[in-house]
């Protein structure tokens, strides 16, 4: 049985869609599993009724000041959370839509109670990417960030002119230091997600463009 918010949320996306409430909570458990026990029920409801083309509204109040990773929900906004950055990636080069282009930054931030991917789309942000005043293994306080669904994941956002990011000095113990093992190539197989590889160039291959 889960919170009755969540219970209350799982009865009005069973009215808009028409699945039973068994239904939902099995999709709900489905949706933990997948991600490994790192999001919770309410947020596992929100991706779920997104991937079933349906609207709940959300029915938490925005938190004043900082609030942890495990609580953030898809839609939230001005959102305040610390926490590590354990895996960096980026400055991204992408195309907009309008053709022109574009960079973007990405990083996975930990905090104790899960980890969440958290984009930057702030080009001052990005800079300071670019010039090593942010980076991997940084305790970092955002603020003024949105929650969203990507790639059916929970995402944080930090837009042009909304978000900041400050870097805290100090002893954190209660965000580990991100550790990583360096596998060879013969130790890889398809049930890795992410990994560091150890490996030496063998073939270079020339710089392909496509759309």
């Amino acid at each position: 049985m889960y919170s009755e918010e969540v219970e209350r949320g799982i009865e009005r996306l069973a009215q808009k869609t028409g699945l039973s409430p068994e239904e939902i909570r099995s999709r709900i458990e489905k949706k933990i599993e997948e991600m490994q026990g790192l999001l919770k029920p309410d947020g596992a409801l929100y991706i779920v009724a997104a991937e079933l083309g349906a609207e709940i509204e959300p029915s938490f109040e925005e938190e004043e000041g900082e609030i942890t990773i495990e609580k953030l929900v898809p839609g939230m906004r001005h959102v305040h959370v610390r926490g590590r950055i354990i895996r960096m990636y980026g400055p991204i080069p992408y195309r907009r839509r309008d053709g022109t282009q574009g960079e973007r930054a990405e990083f996975k931030l930990s905090d104790g109670t899960g980890i969440i991917d958290v984009v930057i789309w702030s080009e001052s942000l990005i800079n300071l990417i670019k010039e090593g005043r942010i980076k991997e293994g940084d305790v970092i306080e955002i603020d003024g960030a949105r929650t969203s669904l990507r790639l059916g994941r929970l995402a944080l956002n930090l837009d042009s002119s909304k978000g900041s990011i400050k870097v805290v000095e100090g002893v954190f113990p209660e965000f580990p230091e991100p550790e990583f093992e360096v596998f060879e190539v013969s130790d890889l197989t398809p049930e890795f997600n992410e990994v560091d590889v150890r490996g030496i160039v063998s073939m270079l291959f020339p710089v392909k463009e496509f759309t």
